[in-house]
């Protein structure tokens, strides 16, 4: 079973975060990653990315943007300008 921790969130001006990844893994091969965002610890969770192969790192500049097809309707965008925002990461 693999583990993952994220080691950086970084936001950049003006509409993206980079978020960084360490996997530790016991298995040989390849693997792949997906990377959610939320306004909240507890979500709901937004697809930032999906399958990702050997990756460790990602730029999420989906701000903003309508909902992928598939999810739900409540999907509302991050305001990055705001000085008080907490944008949540889960790989």
């Amino acid at each position: 079973m693999a583990s993952v921790v994220i080691t950086r969130t970084t936001a950049m001006f003006p509409s993206s975060v980079f978020v960084q990844w360490e996997i530790a893994h016991d298995e040989n091969g390849i693997h792949t990653v997906d990377l959610h965002r939320s306004g909240s610890p507890t979500g709901p969770w937004n697809v930032v990315a999906l399958a990702m192969v050997d990756a460790y790192h990602a730029l999420d500049n989906h701000f903003n943007l309508p909902p992928p097809p598939g999810q739900n309707d409540n999907h509302t965008g991050v305001n990055l300008l705001s000085l008080s925002r907490d944008i949540y990461y889960k790989v």
